[in-house]
């Protein structure tokens, strides 16, 4: 196991070097496609021994900058890997890395750091909305006022969860009831809004995405988040991530028959809200956000934030948002 890394490592770095804002060549699609059908092989031979690589690549991938080609081609490798494990092996890889990453990086190459869970971003600007706004709060303000409130809509704190229909550890995140744990600690305080952000190394997550806001243009936030459970309940859609397991997912929200598949199908082909996730992501470029899920806790008197990324746990916002407000 050793060995592949070693070489996985090695013939990353010597085909070039990392970018910043990296765009991937058709080099790198061959590397990880070549890579990709060792991968497979190896899981058919072996699957307890891609559970056990995946975690340490997961490491190694976090360990580089977000805009770098390393980052890149490793993330790739492991989305490749975690679409190979069921559920329960995702679940356990997880807690591997929770529980034992000095173990993991210090097995997986000795210059590995663990990314931190918390980002503060620094202060700079001042925008007349905000008291003491931080880079890009306006921003994230936009993403709020555009989004699918669950929980009081005049909160004076939100949390964005940056999220991805075909991520494992988003699942997770939603399954554990998580952002409704919050809404009800800081009842009136604290608000959650849901971001659209697919993956692109996620074959059906951006319509996925669509297909959730196309949901939304017809029932509202409340079909909205009806339809995101339904989409990660029970690993469904993130078992078999089809175009026709959308549908199901349409016709369990769509109890009440007030919505029309056939304008559902249609805002999701015509690409209606492209635009909107497109700036998701532009928001997300400049945080410097690119792993699911991620959740913002934004202030809006201040205008401050910070971010916290990976599947946190009810727990651990309770001693986080203690720390940045005690009076909550």
């Amino acid at each position: 196991m050793k060995h592949f890394f070693t070489w996985l490592l090695i013939m990353i770095w010597l085909v070039a070097p990392a970018f910043a804002a990296y765009q991937p060549t058709t080099v790198d699609q061959q590397l990880i496609e070549a890579f990709s059908q060792k991968i497979t092989v190896m899981h058919q031979e072996n699957p307890t021994k891609i559970a056990k690589i995946a975690p340490k690549l997961w490491v190694i991938a976090a360990s580089f900058d977000a805009d770098s080609r390393n980052h890149y081609v490793l993330k790739a490798l492991f989305m490749h890997m975690d679409a190979l494990l069921n559920p329960t092996v995702n679940q356990q890889i997880q807690e591997i890395v929770e529980e034992h990453v000095e173990e993991v990086v210090e097995e997986a190459a000795s210059e590995v750091v663990e990314e931190p869970e918390v980002i503060e971003q620094p202060t700079s600007i001042t925008q007349p909305t905000f008291s003491s706004p931080m880079p890009h709060a306006q921003d994230l303000a936009n993403i709020i006022d555009g989004g699918y409130v669950k929980g009081n809509p005049n909160a004076k704190y939100t949390v964005l969860e940056f999220s991805d229909f075909q991520c494992p550890f988003c699942q997770k995140y939603t399954i554990a009831g998580t952002a409704d744990a919050l809404v009800q600690q800081y009842a009136g305080n604290v608000n959650v809004v849901f971001v659209n952000f697919p993956l692109s190394t996620h074959p059906l997550a951006q319509e996925a995405s669509e297909a959730a806001e196309c949901i939304w243009d017809q029932g509202g936030s409340v079909a909205f988040y009806r339809f995101k459970e339904e989409l990660f309940k029970a690993g469904q859609f993130y078992l078999q991530p089809t175009r026709a397991n959308l549908d199901v997912a349409f016709d369990l929200v769509n109890t009440e028959g007030n919505m029309s598949k056939t304008a559902f199908n249609s805002c999701i082909d015509n690409g209606d809200f492209d635009a909107k996730i497109a700036l998701n992501h532009a928001v997300a470029k400049k945080l410097s956000i690119s792993w699911t899920p991620t959740n913002v806790f934004f202030n809006h008197e201040t205008g401050q934030y910070k971010i916290f990324q990976g599947n946190i746990n009810i727990d651990t916002w309770v001693e986080q948002i203690k720390a940045l407000e005690p009076s909550l």
